[in-house]
């Protein structure tokens, strides 16, 4: 006998993930392309270091540079096209029958 399948997520426990996922793209993603960037190229030409990055990144992100937000909104389009693409599946599916 198979089990059934799982229930998607609570109301809150949804809200929690969506909103870790929107953070960690301006918050986490812009720190952890410093971190790299300093371990693979060398250290960042500002004068401020970090400070200089975010700033460069976070600028370019409001005038509109798509490589900026990609990297600021790249979690929520991510998860944005999962949720999609599974709706899209289920609904391609259609409905089960036994």
């Amino acid at each position: 006998m198979t089990p059934p399948p799982q229930s998607r997520l609570p109301g809150a426990r949804r809200l929690a993930l969506l909103l870790l996922v929107a953070a960690s793209g301006p918050l986490l993603l812009p720190v952890a392309a410093y971190v790299a960037g300093g371990r693979l190229i060398g250290p960042y030409a500002g004068a401020r270091g970090l400070a200089s990055y975010l700033e460069s990144i976070y600028g370019a992100a409001l005038a509109g540079g798509p490589l900026a937000l990609a990297v600021v909104l790249g979690p929520v389009l991510v998860v944005l096209a999962w949720s999609l693409r599974r709706r899209l599946l289920q609904r391609l599916a259609g409905p089960e029958s036994d």
